[in-house]
């Protein structure tokens, strides 16, 4: 996502090196240039990168003992004369021999072992950076993938949660076929993503098009080496990132299964299940994976990079990302795409019977709140781990995500209560759903208050959307379009006018950046920004004064006490000289030379006391007065020292500026050299959020109808299976039996058993006339009282068809209405004693 190259460009990770030129190696060797000559000193440190071993090591045994002069007559090699002479005189080696032999122990060249001690060092610090840099590594991998692993468990969790919240919002009869859909998409699009979905999604660009300024716009990628990912190692690791590409292949599937979930939202109550999953995987197919490439598909599998300075993973290969458009976490390839795919299949296919006349009412919005709880934990995963990493972009994508869910919750429950009268849990639910998905594409791009200025509006625009569904007559069962479709395209654009660049290195600078700086660029705002730096150094010498105020005492003072402690040095160290002279005695206590060496080390520490006793208590009272002293210097310093840091912080910021809009008057268009306008980004969200909601409302238009016609009709349910519930027609089954028999009777009665399933047959109604309010159930329920004796005919002919009855009429199922008709009216002529009329409505 482009959440990657967020974290790609912004931690820049080691998994796969950037193709370039070699560092280039200097060798000890090559000539020093003039002026970067070291200066001559007569330490050995300036020599730590040569041979450890000396080339003069030799020398001794070959010159007499006249040539143990210093080294200055070295040069003189060039007479070749007077050296063959001393060479055939084998006689006098011997005697210089002995005088070497004494020499022989300090004649290990101090300078090689300083050289060889130097260069361990030296590569010891390099083995100890390199494993540092290792260590580091191994563990960037390990958080960003711990961090990856557990997104994708929220993000699949997301639709489950789906699940609830739509099924809380359908009729009692249709929640588990409402359900199923979201379910199914976990399991059918779970496994034709491995096997397609992922390479046609992320896969090298197999067809571009030159569209909006952009040469080679990738349309859909593919590779045969992800097909059912055979070509990947499960330690291959996505280039640019610290996470392997079979975790990103997961979490990318988890958005693929939660995408034509959301579309289910729009046609819920009235489409059968096994069309429904022809059309899911022809969706995803043809919607989903080009919009993916399009906008979130970079270079990690192509065999060069499209940038070698970016490197593998670093460039973007789809139209949409070529473009510049931003969308971090799906606001183009999910929300817009699901949202106008939705309308698209609101259009294709026919309404729900007896909608907008009758009112449709949720069955449990416990459950649509728990679902609605579920979808905002998950979104945290959603948002948060399309940073791809474990760092501070997925830190902003966490706080914006939360910004903008709470934010949206309250404008929505506002609006709602201004113009409903009273705060629905409906409404609340919907609004944090509408906050979320109208942060998704700008989480990673924007501040924290940007998250919350988009909730606000969100919650605002997306009630008003789907207030218009009513006036307008399309049926939008559960508000899919008008929650996503309208709250994704209204969060693409709007993260044109809240992105910073200084948020990420991928983002851009929206309206509100670019106009900002621009502000700043003004004749006077530069001024302003002058006089403030001006100001600013003309104080630094007014706080400098205490600091050198009491440097003046502190420098004079810190000299007595370096000299006195040389004094306590020298006691300390004759001191020490005894005791290891004494510890050498403990293993030879007769030594001659080691008692002298006492005796004499003893006389030494003696007088280096007597030199440090008359200046102890000086040095005590000195220290002190110096610590004071230091203590004084703290914080006058620490305050000088913040403001001439905000001094230099505010000098760089007016040249950053400057540099910016610099660049901004210099943008290349074509052949022309313009100034970045603030509407630039903007008009890049506006022309890739069109693009995205026209190419997924034409071919979900194209592929409803294709569905309707292939399956003969059958992608709708009947009028009579919709009005039974889908979750019997198409499944056999209910969500909640509320009114089923648990108990088995013991016995026998002669009261009629209603019965557990009401029988097949047609619906109808029998209304009877000519008696008052209430009186026919008062009548009904009186019947259905056990009674000893027979049981009259017509109760029996009538009771096995009976569903519900309310006022005056009965609701049936089977049976023959006219047969049954005419029972009901001898039934209550003979239990009210009048005669009453009734008529069957069908």
């Amino acid at each position: 996502m482009l959440a990657g190259l967020a974290g790609a460009q912004e931690s820049k990770k080691d998994s796969t090196p950037i193709p370039g030129p070699e560092p280039r190696v200097v060798d000890p060797k090559e000539p020093v240039k003039k002026g970067d000559e070291p200066k001559k000193t007569d330490t050995p440190k300036k020599d730590l990168t040569f041979d450890p071993v000396p080339s003069t090591k030799e020398e001794p045994k070959k010159e007499s003992p006249k040539k143990e002069e210093p080294k200055k007559e070295e040069p003189k090699k060039a007479d070749p004369k007077p050296e063959p002479k001393p060479e055939p005189k084998p006689e006098p080696k011997p005697e210089p021999k002995p005088e070497e032999k004494k020499e022989e122990p300090p004649k290990t060249d101090p300078l090689a072992e300083v050289k060889a001690l130097a260069q361990k060092g030296v590569d010891d610090a390099a083995a100890a950076k390199a494993n540092g840099d290792t260590a580091k590594t191994e563990g960037m991998k390990t958080g960003d993938s711990a961090w990856i692993l557990v997104a994708c468990a929220f993000v699949l969790l997301m639709t489950p949660g789906l699940a609830l919240f739509y099924g809380g919002m359908v009729r009692k009869k249709n929640i588990l076929a409402t359900m199923m859909q979201s379910y199914a998409s976990m399991c059918i699009i779970g496994v034709y993503w491995l096997a397609f979905g992922y390479g046609l999604a992320f896969g090298p660009s197999a067809l571009k098009i030159d569209l909006f300024g952009v040469k080679d716009g990738g349309l859909i990628g593919w590779d045969w080496k992800l097909f059912f990912l055979k070509g990947i190692s499960p330690t291959d690791y996505l280039p640019g990132y610290n996470i392997t590409v079979l975790m990103h292949v997961m979490f990318q599937g988890m958005f693929a299964i939660i995408t034509p979930a959301l579309i289910s939202g729009a046609i819920a109550e009235r489409i059968r299940f096994w069309p429904w999953t022809i059309f899911m995987l022809l969706w995803i197919t043809l919607v989903y994976c080009p919009l993916a490439h399009m906008v979130w598909a970079f270079d990690w599998f192509a065999a060069v990079p499209e940038d070698y300075v970016k490197g593998l993973g670093g460039s973007a290969i789809g139209l949409l990302g070529k473009l510049g458009a931003l969308d971090f976490a799906g606001g183009t390839v999910v929300h817009i795409a699901a949202g106008f795919g939705g309308l698209a299949c609101i259009v294709a296919l026919r309404k729900r019977y007896g909608y907008p006349e009758h009112a449709m009412h949720p069955n449990s919005m416990v459950i649509t709140l728990i679902g609605a709880g579920l979808l905002w934990f998950g979104w945290f995963g959603f948002n948060g781990g399309s940073a791809l990493n474990a760092s501070h972009l997925a830190g902003t994508g966490f706080a914006t995500t939360q910004a903008a869910a709470a934010a949206a919750g309250i404008s929505w429950v506002v609006v709602e209560w201004i113009f409903k009268g009273k705060p629905t849990a409906l409404g609340l639910a919907s609004g944090i759903v509408a906050g979320l998905v109208a942060v998704t594409p700008a989480s990673g791009f924007v501040y924290v208050w940007g998250g919350v200025a988009i909730g606000v509006i969100a919650g605002v625009v997306c009630y008003m959307s789907v207030q218009v569904k009513a006036m307008l007559g399309y049926d939008d069962s559960l508000d899919a379009f008008g929650v996503h479709g309208v709250g994704g395209f209204l969060g693409a654009v709007l993260t044109g006018f809240l992105s910073y660049a200084a948020v990420q290195t991928a983002s851009a600078d929206g309206y509100l950046a670019v106009s900002g700086y621009k502000a700043k660029s003004t004749p006077e705002a530069i001024k302003s920004a002058d006089a403030d730096i001006k100001k600013q150094a003309d104080a630094l010498p007014t706080l400098f004064k205490p600091v050198a105020e009491l440097n003046t005492k502190i420098e004079p003072l810190q000299k007595e006490v370096d000299t006195l402690t040389e004094k306590k040095k020298a006691s300390d160290d004759a001191a020490a000289a005894v005791d290891k002279i004494e510890d050498s005695l403990a293993d030879a206590p007769k030594d001659a030379d080691l008692l002298k060496k006492l005796a004499e080390a003893k006389k030494a520490a003696e007088e280096a006391e007597k030199a440090y006793e008359p200046v102890k208590k000086t040095l005590e009272e000195k220290t002190e007065a110096l610590d004071k002293l230091k203590k004084e210097l703290a914080p006058v310093f620490y305050t000088h020292d913040v403001a001439h840091k905000a001094w230099v912080a505010a000098k760089a910021d007016k040249k950053s500026l400057e540099d910016k809009i610099a660049a901004y008057k210099k943008e290349t268009i074509g052949d022309d050299t313009v100034e970045r306008t603030p509407m630039k980004q903007v008009m890049i969200q506006i022309k890739a959020s069109v693009f995205s909601a026209v190419f997924s409302f034409v071919i979900s238009l194209i592929l409803a109808i294709l569905v309707q016609v292939i399956t003969l009709g059958n992608f709708t349910t009947s009028k009579e299976d919709e009005n039974d519930g889908l979750d019997r027609t198409e499944h056999g089954e209910v969500g909640f039996d509320f009114g089923g028999i648990d108990a088995i009777p013991v016995g026998t009665s002669s009261t009629p058993k209603s019965a557990k399933v009401p029988p097949g047959g047609k619906r109808f109604e029998v209304v009877v006339e000519g008696i008052e309010n209430g009186g026919l159930m008062h009548a009904w329920s009186d019947l259905c009282q056990p009674k000893d004796g027979p049981i009259d005919p017509d109760f029996k002919a009538v009771y096995p068809y009976v569903t519900t009855v309310q006022g005056n009429r009965f609701r049936l199922r089977g049976g023959d209405p006219k047969t049954v008709s005419a029972s009901i009216q001898r039934l209550f002529q003979k239990k009210l004693g009048k005669p009453l009329k009734v008529r069957v409505e069908e």
